[in-house]
């Protein structure tokens, strides 16, 4: 597999139905194949809040989800499946061939994704590098500032200690908001959901355990 391939993952969908995909901080490579329809690609955007999607009947999906922060030559990959015989065994060599995520990027999502790390401006010194100098490498490659990542990171870890039986106010002290009201405007932000509202939609939190950012 791919080393810039996160997991690959398959839905199928038996009747038209509408589905809430919440930000994991991953971008898509998606297969949809419909029933008397030839098979057509598509690359998820980097989602910045929860999106709804509507599916017909009897259509199938196999995805390709790639690491945080890998750049993609779009064009050129969509372009190649489509003018080629390109079996699903071959996507991984094309994804190879399509894609990049340098050292420097994997290292600096995975830093402003540490617990420990309680800023934008600590991650930097972890790096040993200044804010500047991190605003524009997490830029380039991810067309997002840190406080982004560092952000979706907090509100993903958040969301799955609801699943736990720790109080609203404890998981917001764990995750450093600087109350309770502050976590349910952040979970707003991202979700379009309050902490009560998720937990009461197993469809969303089961989301949370994909394979993704934080």
């Amino acid at each position: 597999m791919s080393s810039n391939i996160e997991s690959i993952w398959t839905s199928s969908t038996r009747s038209r139905q509408t589905s809430m995909i919440i930000p994991d901080g991953c971008r898509d490579l998606i297969m949809v194949e419909s029933q008397g329809n030839k098979a057509h690609w598509v690359i998820s955007p980097l989602f910045d809040q929860s999106q709804n999607f509507y599916s017909n009947n009897h259509v199938n999906f196999v995805g390709f989800r790639l690491k945080p922060g890998t750049k993609i030559n779009e064009q050129q990959l969509i372009n190649t499946i489509k003018q080629g015989n390109i079996s699903l065994d071959d996507v991984p060599n094309l994804i190879d061939d399509f894609t990049t995520r340098e050292c420097s990027i994997a290292e600096a999502l995975e830093c402003l994704a540490n617990d420990d790390v309680k800023s934008v401006k600590n991650a930097s010194f972890s790096l040993g590098v200044n804010i500047r100098t991190l605003q524009r490498l997490v830029f380039a490659y991810t067309a997002r500032n840190p406080s982004y990542w560092f952000q979706l990171a907090r509100a993903r870890k958040a969301a799955k200690a609801l699943s736990t039986s720790m109080s609203l106010i404890d998981i917001a002290h764990m995750h450093d908001f600087s109350d309770q009201a502050h976590m349910s405007r952040e979970f707003k932000r991202w979700f379009n959901l309050s902490p009560s509202e998720m937990i009461k939609r197993p469809d969303v939190m089961s989301q949370l355990n994909n394979s993704a950012y934080a």
